[in-house]
């Protein structure tokens, strides 16, 4: 928005209503101290009297300025920044304010007129009253009994959008949203893009993030990365997931350790986890983890894994190659018979 004060054709502007004569529309002060006009058809696309009674002296608008005359003033319009009900074409993505929520769905400020979200075109995600939202126009119909326009817009059809212009398994950065809560389960809400809001349950977080999800400690607006995986057409909603980027930086560790390490290497772990049947340890502070299997864990016959060692433990482990992509690794070396 310009904002300087010498304003030209062209320029969007903030001015502040001076005063208002219903029969022709408002003077507006600028930024340079000078009074401009805003005409009463450049008030609103419709119903401009009443737009105009709707508004007060002391009251601040952004307006276009539209045009020049001779003596150097100025005509300015608030209804250039306003969609034309008229001329709103589909597949246009507006941001729109929630005017109110009902059984059937979502009523919309889009300018001065009104459009409609059914309940088929959201996703399952609570909304407010006031809150801004992005829509994509799906249909803009004259209803000549009403003279009007009937709008209707959806947030669905944004997912559809988002998948035609991302890749999947893509790297992308989202906006935690909030929480979604059940007896059964917890998801995220997430914003892409500024467009799509993704629910993204639990399961497809990884530590630590997902228990900072669980226990709601990830702050509004705190910046996320998952990868796109797919688009659900049977949901109509993009497929977020934290786990691909694990398994991706877990197969580019696991690549640089097999590097460096001969059959027969020893090197020191850190228990992390036990039960009867293994250990989970992390190899060399890598964060590559391991697990032990409890023959692996001592010389001798091994009735409980947890017998052998405990979690926090240091211990010593010698590289016995790999299989199936897995590195394996032995302890039985280093314990007495």
């Amino acid at each position: 928005m310009t904002t300087y004060n010498n304003p030209i054709v062209g320029d969007i502007i903030r001015v502040r209503i001076t005063s208002i004569k219903q029969e022709f529309g408002a003077f507006a002060r600028m930024p340079n101290g000078v009074d401009g006009l805003i005409r009463l058809h450049d008030i609103a696309w419709s119903n401009q009297s009443v737009i105009l009674s709707k508004l007060s002296v002391g009251d601040y608008l952004d307006v276009k300025v539209i045009k020049e005359l001779p003596d150097g003033k100025l005509n300015l319009s608030r209804k250039d920044l306003l969609p034309n009900p008229r001329t709103v074409e589909k597949g246009t993505i507006y941001k729109v304010t929630i005017k109110s929520i009902e059984s059937f769905g979502l009523i919309e400020n889009l300018g001065d007129s009104t459009a409609l979200v059914h309940i088929s075109e959201l996703p399952k995600i609570e909304y407010t009253e006031g809150e801004e939202i992005t829509c994509v126009v799906i249909d803009n119909n004259y209803d000549a009994e009403k003279h009007r326009n009937k709008i209707s817009m959806s947030v669905l059809a944004l997912h559809d959008y988002y998948a035609r212009t991302h890749n999947e398994n893509e790297r992308i950065k989202g906006l935690f949203k909030g929480i979604i809560q059940n007896e059964n389960s917890i998801s995220a809400v997430v914003e892409a893009d500024g467009l799509v809001r993704v629910v993204v349950p639990s399961k497809r977080f990884v530590e630590p993030y997902k228990t900072r999800l669980v226990n709601n400690e990830i702050a509004i607006d705190e910046e996320l990365e998952f990868v796109y995986l797919k688009y659900n057409e049977k949901s109509r909603a993009v497929v977020f997931d934290m786990r691909p980027i694990e398994a991706e930086e877990k197969k580019a560790k696991v690549y640089w350790l097999r590097s460096q390490l001969n059959k027969g290497d020893i090197v020191d772990a850190i228990v992390k986890s036990v039960n009867n049947k293994m250990a989970v340890v992390d190899i060399g502070n890598t964060g590559i983890l391991s697990n032990i299997d409890r023959d692996e864990l001592s010389p001798n016959k091994v009735v409980r894994a947890s017998d052998e060692v405990f979690p926090g433990e240091h211990i010593r482990v010698a590289y016995m190659g790999e299989d199936n992509g897995e590195l394996l690794f032995s302890r039985k070396f280093f314990c007495r018979r």
